[in-house]
């Protein structure tokens, strides 16, 4: 047989508020489609987590009302796991709810003045977040909140995002890879 070079696979698109680069060594043919698969496991990340779709999973838990209990996906469920495990290990300074608090300074969905916020408006904001509001009940994986939070997972959701991709081509033989 005639040996050959790997072949350098650039994968490349939007998610999540964001772009994303995937780069893999295939020692094998890659399947016609890698594209299309890797695009959808994005997009079951980001049609669940993201700020930036008011229909997603995460920005309908968000508009939910104060005790109203619903059920988390399975994925939703692996980041607040996640998220309540770095909050509690970094004694709080880790905090998903601080949604309003992004949205104030225009780091997220919400278009704002190129201002600094009023401290007024930075306490008021801060006065709606505590991971300690969240509830999850692991008994049916379902999630509420005790105040009137918004939850913005962009700091590890994305992270999820690029282990299920990673997931993926591991499943796919395809082992050598670099996702951004």
């Amino acid at each position: 047989g005639c040996d050959h070079a790997p072949e350098v696979i650039k994968i490349s698109g939007s998610k999540m508020g964001t772009s994303y680069h995937v780069t893999i060594v295939a020692d094998q043919p890659a399947p016609a489609d890698l594209a299309e698969q890797i695009d959808q496991v994005l997009s079951v990340v980001d049609q669940s987590m993201s700020t930036y779709k008011a229909q997603s999973e995460l920005s309908q838990f968000n508009r939910l009302p104060i005790s109203e209990q619903v059920q988390a996906s399975d994925q939703l469920w692996a980041v607040l796991q996640t998220s309540e495990k770095v909050w509690r290990e970094s004694s709080g300074a880790f905090d998903p709810t601080v949604g309003p608090v992004v949205d104030l300074w225009g780091f997220g969905p919400v278009v704002t003045e190129d201002k600094i916020p009023e401290d007024q408006a930075i306490a008021a904001a801060l006065a709606n977040s505590g991971f300690e509001y969240l509830l999850l009940n692991s008994s049916d994986q379902a999630i509420s909140k005790q105040k009137a939070i918004a939850l913005d997972l962009s700091a590890v959701a994305k992270g999820y995002a690029v282990d299920q991709v990673a997931d993926l081509l591991e499943m796919l033989a395809l082992p050598d890879y670099l996702v951004e």
